[in-house]
């Protein structure tokens, strides 16, 4: 029975008044998922009730002295017996049914042999006043055991028939006991058979409202799942998309820390594709990539590769090995592979006529880096050198290139004396709220800058100052300033500062923080840290516990670039965020009805489990509106501003010179 059948089976029995029947396929499934538990409670429950059983043979000696060795024999035999079957029933994995069933005769045979050896007794007015506690049996069936109603109501009325029996078969020991008697036992009856039936009836609607919990969060997980395998597949090649592939050189790199599995990975790029596209048009331009897809994706298969696009006209091969050669003949079959389809390409400034790839590659065994970004960026500086060098050609990574393709600037150097000599410095980009247009929050970017004027981007100096340690002095650099500079101003309610793992899991760093804060006198709520590198946090107990430290405080931890290898499911599901930015790949210029159901599942997936969203990327007023009719309060992106200076977005009304303390609340409100 699927779910959906099922949960409109559970609603409708919920909505059925008292009386009406249960549906059989619900009592099936409500016996199957408590026939081990009714096992177990019916066999623990017959201990106890032969232990009560036996023990009352002292009320025996008390009451009906002269048939005291009788009745005790009687109860010891019987409920010696009584245990006999109920064990070997239990041992031999009868059903529950069977077990119910025949210890509910059990406690017949029980009762009706005490009362036939108490009724021995010359007392009879004591036994007339003991015969009262034969209603404890009645209540032991219809209470103490979770029998159905059936043999509940079975044993019940036996024992009923043999206490009316027993009264008429002794003398009355006074006029009108045996009406009395009657009326009492009666009485009982029909009080525990009702409890029983209420008992039985609310055990059926707990079981009920949790399969109906059940079946949601089946459904949940099901439209999560369906949500990831949606999102892992390129719609136009069939491959592996960006997300997907990230979390597989994720996969790789965890290989590595953990067993040094080495593994190399090859940036591909289809040379000269814009004007390719501009001339042959976008159907011909994406059949050419269908093209390429297949020729790529039957290499894979053949070399136990993984492949995936990675971007426009760039895709992407994963290779296990740490055989540099194997990585060029990989690279040399690809390339020569393409050439040889003869894909007409007339529009090529260099005079070639033929569609034809560059190839940068990095292993990680020879690499320099210590995150999976940092050896994507340098297979990606191989690609440009590949490219720079005449293109449909294949480039190895070389750490001697890394000062060349800069000017003859050493970056780690530069970055050693960048705090002392202004050359590093701070830009903000402001998180805006799509009902009001005011800034809610700015997030803090680095910028770094040569001797010359000219920029070098932070894809290039951060993963160097990562790897050089560099990272800790420039972040604390980056922490003061962006808290001075707009959280003591008042600029903001909220600023946001990138994080590194490097600098987590630097001792102290969550106490410098909070002495930072206590310094400056900033309410904790009022600094969100954003994580989006991924360097396997949970490898390092001491960044784990430095976030908990900063949460502890009230720092507010967001998570950045979510759906990318970094920020993926796995991070979602693992980790506590306060906010969660979903990356800009998901808010497309173009978007058609499956981009857009991937964006609003998304959003309603990180609201289900308690998160706020942000949305980043945002370029268009047409994108701004597709938001706002999935709810979405906040966004960042060009359409609002681009990453400035304090005085910049001042100047240009972005931010208020005296902004409001308080904190922005990100309402959640479900996605229509």
């Amino acid at each position: 029975m699927s779910d959906t059948v099922l949960n409109e089976n559970v609603q409708a029995e919920l909505a059925l008044p008292w009386y009406a029947g249960r549906r059989r396929e619900l009592v099936r499934l409500y016996d199957e998922r408590r026939e081990a538990s009714r096992r177990s409670a019916t066999r623990y429950t017959m201990w106890v009730a032969v232990i009560i059983y036996t023990g009352f043979a002292l009320a025996d000696y008390f009451l009906i002295y002269d048939v005291f060795v009788l009745t005790v024999l009687v109860r010891f035999t019987f409920g010696a017996l009584t245990l006999a079957v109920t064990e070997f029933m239990f041992r031999s994995r009868s059903s529950a049914d069977m077990i119910d069933d025949i210890c509910g005769l059990a406690i017949i045979a029980c009762y009706a042999a005490w009362l036939f050896s108490a009724t021995q007794t010359a007392d009879v007015l004591a036994l007339s006043y003991y015969l009262v506690y034969g209603a404890l049996f009645m209540m032991v069936a219809s209470l103490f055991f979770d029998f159905p109603i059936p043999i509940a109501l079975r044993t019940c009325l036996a024992i009923l028939a043999g206490g009316l029996v027993s009264v008429y078969w002794i003398p009355q020991p006074m006029e009108n006991y045996g009406l009395a008697f009657a009326i009492f036992y009666f009485g009982c009856f029909a009080a525990v058979s009702y409890v029983n039936w209420k008992l039985d009836r609310e055990r059926y609607y707990v079981f009920l409202n949790a399969l109906k919990a059940e079946i949601g969060q089946r459904e949940v997980e099901k439209r999560g799942n369906d949500l990831l395998m949606l999102s892992r597949t390129d719609p136009l090649t069939g491959l592996f998309n960006r997300r997907a592939t990230d979390e597989k050189l994720a996969r790789f790199w965890q290989g590595w820390l953990q067993s040094e599995q080495s593994f190399a990975i090859l940036l591909i790029d289809v040379d000269y594709f814009k004007p390719y596209n501009d001339h042959y048009g976008h159907q011909n331009g994406d059949e050419c990539l269908v093209r390429l897809a297949d020729v790529f994706s039957s290499i894979a298969r053949s070399r136990d590769c993984a492949t995936g696009r990675y971007g426009g006209e760039e895709f992407i091969f994963i290779m296990p090995t740490d055989d540099l050669p194997s990585v060029i003949e990989l690279a040399e079959t690809i390339r020569t592979s393409v050439e040889r389809l003869g894909l007409l390409h007339d529009m090529r400034p260099d005079g070639r006529k033929a569609v034809t790839i560059s190839i940068g590659a990095a292993v990680c065994h020879s690499s320099q880096s210590d995150t999976i970004e940092a050896l994507i960026h340098e297979a990606d500086r191989a690609l440009y050198r590949a490219k720079d060098q005449g293109r449909n050609r294949i480039e190895i990574f070389d750490p001697s290139h890394l000062s060349r393709q800069h000017g003859g600037e050493d970056i780690a150097a530069l970055l050693e004396k960048a705090i002392d000599t202004g050359l590093v410095s701070l830009v903000y980009q402001p998180v805006v709220d799509l009902r009001t247009g005011r800034t809610v929050a700015l997030e803090a970017l680095m910028r770094l800058e040569r001797p010359d004027g000219g920029t070098i981007g932070p894809n290039i100096f951060i993963p160097i100052a990562e790897s050089t340690g560099q990272i800790v002095s420039i972040g604390r650099w980056a922490l003061l300033t962006a808290c001075r500079d707009v959280l003591v101003a008042d600029r903001a309610p909220i600023v946001s500062v990138n994080i590194s793992i490097v600098q987590l899991k630097t001792p102290g760093f969550a106490l410098y923080t909070a002495a930072l804060l206590g310094r400056l006198k900033i309410n904790p709520a009022r600094l969100a840290l954003e994580i989006r590198r991924s360097q396997a946090i949970e490898e390092f107990p001491e960044a784990l516990g430095a976030l908990a430290e900063l949460r502890k405080i009230g720092v507010k931890i967001w998570l950045d670039d979510f759906g990318t290898v970094s920020s993926g499911l796995s991070w979602l599901k693992a980790r506590n965020f306060d906010s969660i930015k979903i990356d800009r790949s998901f808010l497309a210029e173009t978007m058609n009805a499956r981009d857009r159901t991937i964006l609003s599942d998304l959003i309603r997936m990180v609201r289900h489990r308690g998160n706020d969203v942000i949305i980043a990327g945002v370029e268009t007023e047409k994108q701004v509106e597709l938001l706002k009719t999935y709810d979405v309060a906040y966004a960042q992106g060009f359409q609002f501003h681009r990453p400035a200076s304090l005085a910049a977005l001042e100047a240009s009304g972005a931010i208020d010179a005296a902004a409001p303390t308080e904190e922005p609340r990100i309402d959640r409100a479900k996605t229509r």
